[in-house]
């Protein structure tokens, strides 16, 4: 038999479910197969150039450092995280720097959802800018001048999915079974 009070903690549960089902759908990177390009002298330009990946790497986006990647090692690491791009400059020979151009630099595309922001959170010894579409992470290092100890990190927000029908439709059916409980444990009380 449900007492009222066990019908409470239903509810209670259910209603903790609800409130916290936007978490269970948080967007990140996680599990995005992402492509970085590398571009020089302007965006619509791929750098192959001294780069024994021909300027394009591709990743799975994963936890930690299993997904490093970079479109000239020796210079430079790129870790794809799941909220942020960490660009990590290991050498003072980057190549980046140039004065007479309008973009040197990556850009990532790839994203399983919309990219409504970018930020700069942290940009030591380099004059990154950043810029983004829904689709495109571009992060234009034109005019730095690495010395080995730069670092570049970039915050991303992506939207959220929209939850299944299916999602509705097994919720709408819980809220149906408690009241079908509750109607049938206050017939049994009186």
């Amino acid at each position: 038999m449900l007492t009222q009070t066990n019908f409470k903690t239903h509810l209670m549960f259910l209603l903790c479910f609800v409130a916290f089902s936007p978490s269970l759908f948080a967007t990140t990177m996680l599990g995005d197969t992402i492509t970085i390009t590398r571009h020089f002298p302007d965006l619509n330009t791929i750098f192959t150039s001294s780069s024994p990946t021909g300027g394009i790497v591709v990743t799975t986006v994963q936890e930690g450092t299993g997904d490093i990647v970079s479109t000239q090692p020796v210079h430079y690491s790129i870790n794809p995280e799941s909220n942020n791009i960490i660009i990590d400059f290991s050498d003072s020979n980057t190549g980046f720097g140039g004065t007479e151009t309008t973009f040197d630099g990556i850009s990532i595309v790839g994203f399983s959802q919309e990219l409504l922001n970018a930020t700069l959170v942290q940009s030591v010894g380099m004059n990154a800018l950043v810029t983004f579409t829904q689709d495109r992470l571009n992060i234009n290092m034109n005019g730095g001048n690495p010395t080995g100890n730069e670092l570049i990190n970039v915050s991303l927000t992506f939207s959220n999915p929209v939850p299944e029908p299916s999602s509705f439709i097994f919720l709408g059916l819980g809220v149906m079974f408690l009241g079908f409980l509750r109607k049938h444990s206050l017939k049994e009380v009186k």
